[in-house]
C-alpha cells in the first residue's frame, strides 16, 4: 500500500497505518519532511519513507508535490517488477477509444480485486531511474509549453476571478478528476474559490473556473453546464486539453486555458508493453489552477 501523510490529519493517518499494518498490509508513506519527522517521532513503522517536496505556502504546494512524486515511483515500481520477471496490468485512460474493453479484459473475480494483478507476459527488464525520470521530463516539457503558450490566459482568468470577488462576486469553480479531488479546503488554500453544485446559483456578477478533462463541461453528460454558465451571464474560464476540439468549443470573450497533454493521457513508454503508462492530466491541471490562485494573490 502506498500512502501519503495529510497535513491536516495527522493523528488520523498515523491511526490508519497502524491499522493496515496490523491486518498485514506492507505500507511506503510520503510526505513532506516535517510530516514524516514527526510521523517517526510518533514510531511509524513502515516499509519505505518517501520525501515529498514542498515550497512555500502562498498557495498549496504539498498536493501537488505528493502526485509529482507518487507517479515516478508508479513508474519504478513498474520498473521493479519487470526486473523480477512480472509486468502488472496497467489501465489505458477511459478516454481512449477501446479503453473500457481493454480493462474488461483483465477482470477477475478474486478476494484480492475485480482485475488480474499480472500479465502473463513479461517486458524486457527496464533499468532503475528510466521510467520515473520519463515522467518528470515530459512533465517538464509541458509546463514549459503551457509557461511559453498559456500564461497570458492564466493571468486574465487570475484578474476576471479577483475582479468579481473585489465587487462583491462569487469566484466558482467546478472540477473533474482524481487529482483534483485534493485541491480544496486544503492547508494553505487561500479560499479564492468555491465549488460549485448547481448552476441555478449563478448571477451576471460571478465567475467560473472550470478545470476539466479533455471537455469544457458541456457535453451531455455534464448537463451542458457550460451552456447554463452562460445562459446566467457569468464570466467564464476553461482548463482543458485541445485533443478533441469539438467539446473545447468557447464563446467570444470566454478564457481557455490548454493543459498541454495529448489523447491517451500516458507519456511513458515501457519497452515491449502495448500501452504508455503513467499520466501527466491531473498534474497539469492542478498546476494551471494553483498558477490563478496564485496570479490573484497580487490583485485581492
Amino acid at each position: 500500500m502506498i500512502y501519503c501523510l495529510r497535513e491536516d490529519k495527522f493523528a488520523d493517518d498515523l491511526h490508519r497505518i497502524t491499522e493496515y499494518r496490523r491486518h498485514g498490509s506492507k505500507l511506503f508513506v510520503f510526505g513532506a519532511k516535517p510530516l514524516l519527522a514527526a510521523a517517526n517521532v510518533k514510531g511509524l513503522e513502515c516499509e519505505g519513507r518517501i520525501e515529498v517536496p514542498v515550497g512555500s505556502h502562498i498557495v498549496p504546494t504539498y498536493e501537488l508535490g505528493a502526485v509529482g512524486t507518487l507517479w515516478p515511483w508508479i513508474g519504478e515500481f513498474v520498473a521493479a517488477c519487470t526486473r523480477r520477471g512480472k509486468m502488472p496490468v496497467m489501465f489505458q485512460s477511459f478516454d481512449v477509444p477501446g479503453g473500457r474493453d481493454r480493462a474488461k479484459r483483465y477482470e477477475v473475480k478474486s478476494d484480492h480485486g475485480s482485475y488480474a494483478k499480472w500479465h502473463a507476459e513479461t517486458p524486457p527488464p527496464v533499468k532503475p531511474g528510466e521510467l520515473g525520470r520519463a515522467w518528470l521530463r515530459e512533465i517538464r516539457h509541458a509546463l514549459a509549453a503551457i509557461r511559453r503558450d498559456e500564461m497570458a490566459d492564466i493571468r486574465e482568468a487570475g484578474r476576471r476571478a479577483a475582479a468579481t470577488r473585489a465587487r462583491g462576486g462569487q469566484a466558482w469553480v467546478i472540477a473533474t478528476g482524481h487529482a483534483t479531488a485534493c485541491l480544496f479546503g486544503v492547508p494553505h488554500d487561500p479560499g479564492y474559490f468555491r465549488k460549485i453544485e448547481s448552476p441555478a446559483a449563478l448571477t451576471t456578477n460571478d465567475f467560473v473556473l472550470g478545470v476539466g478533462y479533455s471537455s469544457i463541461f458541456n457535453e451531455p453528460e455534464d448537463r451542458h453546464f457550460a451552456d447554463s454558465v452562460r445562459q446566467a451571464g457569468a464570466s467564464a474560464a476553461w482548463i482543458a486539453a485541445r485533443y478533441r476540439p469539438e467539446r473545447v468549443r468557447t464563446l467570444p470573450g470566454e478564457v481557455f486555458i490548454d493543459a498541454h497533454w495529448k489523447a491517451g493521457d500516458a507519456v511513458v513508454e515501457v519497452p515491449g508493453y502495448d500501452i504508455k503508462i503513467l499520466p501527466p492530466s491531473g498534474y497539469l491541471v492542478s498546476a494551471i489552477y494553483f498558477m490563478i490562485n496564485a496570479e490573484m494573490t497580487g490583485q485581492e
